[in-house]
């Protein structure tokens, strides 16, 4: 199973998008990193491009430069929505 990971050019970007990886990778999953900064909506391209099951964004989206954020992505390119999103938290608790 495949998971896409990008990260956007804020700092330490590719530093936490290379800890998720790992993280990920751990777990049994192939990860494709990006090997520079992309823009949001390429991974939902390439979620479905690839057919992976998922995608992750290391990024802040709409928030201040100086933060970092995660966001995931459900295997259609769009981010993970109800019930999936409380189904990820029951499995993780």
């Amino acid at each position: 199973m495949v998971v896409r990971l990008f990260y956007d050019s804020r700092k330490n970007g590719k530093k936490f998008a290379l800890c998720a990886a790992n993280v990920i990778n751990s777990y049994g999953f192939d990860v494709y990193i990006t090997k520079s900064s992309a823009p949001t909506p390429f991974l939902s391209y390439a979620v479905k491009k690839i057919g992976a099951i998922g995608g992750v964004n290391i990024t802040a989206s709409h928030n201040p430069k100086e933060y970092n954020g995660y966001k995931a992505y459900w295997c259609d390119g769009g981010q993970v929505v109800e019930p999936n999103d409380k189904n990820i938290i029951k499995e993780v608790d």
